[in-house]
This record gives structure tokens, C-alpha cells and sequence, in this order.
């Protein structure tokens, strides 16, 4: 199962928060069908959808026409997952998709790696605070 712990409690060791990325193919179409909110920021777009479910599902969309280069692509799917499992107050019931927009800093994304998380950084607060967590 593909998930992340967050924040295990240190007595149960059971954790409090997890999230998981979205499986399959039907996931990411009732996300883009059924958006319920849109945060855009510089070099990332948020669509997100509220769920039924008890966990923070996410799923990445990185075209390899807007970034060419493999090691990029890969630098900044690790980036977004860090991201997203090292926030320990992650809002629950809401399913994500990340795409990634094409800018400059996105295209040479080892060369601005401290914009990029900046700039992630920034859109996941705009979307914290319209979410309301």
C-alpha cells in the first residue's frame, strides 16, 4: 500500500495522520472532474477535492514536455512528497493533485532547488489557510 505516516503517537506507536497517494486512473479524473478547490501558485497548481474518506490523498502530474530532464522530474517529485509527509497538521479528507507548471525555475529545477520549495512552500500555506487548518 503506498502511504506515509505522519506524527506516530510515541506510546501506541500507531500514527495519528497518514497519507496515501492516489491509486488509481479514477481517482485523478474525479479530482479534475469534481474540483472543490484550485490554489495556483507560481511554479504549482493544487486541485483538490474534499472526500469522504480519513486520510490526505495526493497525486503528482509532472508533464516530460515541461520538464525534460528525468533527474528534474524526480528531484521534484521527491520534493513535493517531502513536503507534504514532513507537514504534520496535513488537512484530512481532502485528495490532491500536484501539476506542475511550466516555468523556468521548473525547467531547471537543480539549479533553483531553494525557489522551488520556496515557491511549493507558499502554495501548500495558500492552501492550508483556504482550507481553513
Amino acid at each position: 500500500m503506498n502511504k506515509l505516516l505522519i506524527n506516530s503517537d510515541p506510546l501506541t506507536k500507531r500514527p495519528t495522520k497518514c497519507i496515501r497517494k492516489l491509486a488509481c486512473s479514477n481517482d485523478f479524473t474525479l479530482v479534475f472532474n469534481q474540483t472543490d478547490l484550485k490554489v495556483i501558485g507560481k511554479d504549482f497548481i493544487f486541485l483538490c477535492r474534499k472526500t469522504d474518506r480519513d486520510h490526505f490523498g495526493y497525486g503528482l502530474v509532472i508533464q516530460k514536455k515541461k520538464v525534460k530532464n528525468a533527474v528534474d522530474r524526480n528531484y521534484i517529485k521527491r520534493l513535493i512528497r517531502s513536503t507534504l509527509s514532513s507537514d504534520g497538521d496535513a488537512p484530512l479528507c481532502w485528495d490532491i493533485v500536484v501539476l506542475v507548471r511550466d516555468t523556468s525555475d521548473i525547467r531547471q529545477a537543480q539549479q533553483n532547488r531553494k525557489v522551488l520549495h520556496s515557491s511549493l512552500m507558499i502554495t501548500w500555506r495558500k492552501f492550508k489557510k483556504r482550507v481553513g487548518t
